[in-house]
């Protein structure tokens, strides 16, 4: 008996595996084609520099990462052209956050109608919209030291410029700590976008939702990396890190790079390119520090 069971389970065809309604609906599709991938590929074209330099914001770290361009080939020395006018371009780049301490402080503890962190996330944001605030603001005492209207042996002067880079350290450090939560979360959402609790109806496309993910992931990790990179570069103009000369200047190369694709990602894209029909955003918090 048992010879036969094992000789009738050998003859009986397996029971396929039906594929799901999504599956069959849903062609595959490339994975260089989606949302992100041209978002980084319009990076060339004049609709996506007008659009990042309509914004005073998207100005400075445009200016900022040609100062930097010009810093790390000029290797910083006294007297060359190129260094000239990495030093002209850092001044330049300073009205460009004349209302940022009053953005930041307002944004933080006055405007009504926008979700607020509790416990510990909001205790860290009020922090850094703090520090970014001194940050600027001592900053522009320190433009004016440069520009004749404040004696640079003052105490004045000299109590601004350590204020402003270490309102910028810890503003910076501190944008990079709260994004890693929201980093960690995306990342964890990307693997298995359906069992989050991002969750939609059977009805919606499953890859819309992960591309959404994926450009949230893109952003936070680039608010994560711009603010590591800032701390990293205020640390070291304070002396509290062995960085000097070019590797200081590769730190603010990184620093720039990472600014401009921050500014890039949240660039709305073209019909054309989306596929769509529509055009995405992601947001720029106003209270992110400003690359110095």
């Amino acid at each position: 008996l048992s010879s036969i069971r094992r000789r009738g389970e050998a003859t009986m065809p397996k029971p396929r595996s039906r594929p799901s309604s999504d599956a069959q609906r849903r062609p595959p599709i490339r994975r260089d084609s989606t949302r992100v991938v041209n978002r980084l590929t319009t990076f060339p074209t004049h609709a996506c520099w007008s659009e990042i330099l309509k914004r005073s914001d998207g100005k400075d770290r445009v200016v900022g990462l040609i100062q930097y361009v010009a810093m790390v080939i000029s290797g910083g020395r006294p007297g060359s052209v190129l260094t000239s006018i990495g030093f002209a371009l850092n001044d330049a780049r300073r009205p460009f956050r004349l209302y940022t301490p009053v953005a930041v402080l307002i944004d933080t503890f006055l405007a009504k109608g926008k979700p607020k962190a509790k416990g510990a996330m909001r205790t860290l944001e009020c922090i850094k919209a703090i520090s970014t605030a001194v940050y600027v603001t001592c900053d522009h005492v320190v433009w004016a030291g440069g520009a004749g209207a404040v004696d640079k042996r003052s105490t004045l002067y000299k109590v601004c410029d350590k204020l402003s880079l270490m309102g910028w350290a810890a503003g910076s450090a501190l944008m990079a700590a709260g994004h890693v939560p929201d980093l960690i979360a995306y990342t964890r959402a990307l693997r298995d976008p359906l069992t989050s609790d991002t969750k939609r109806d059977d009805d919606e496309d499953e890859w819309e939702l992960r591309e959404e993910l994926e450009e949230k992931t893109v952003a936070a990790a680039l608010d994560v990396s711009s603010g590591l990179t800032q701390a990293l570069f205020a640390l070291s103009l304070l002396g509290a890190t062995p960085l000097k000369g070019r590797q200081m200047q590769c730190v603010g190369l990184a620093m720039g790079i990472v600014g401009v694709m921050r500014q890039l990602v949240s660039v709305p894209l073209p019909p054309e390119k989306t596929g769509m029909g529509r055009m995405g955003r992601l947001p720029i918090s106003p209270s992110t520090p400003m690359l110095r």
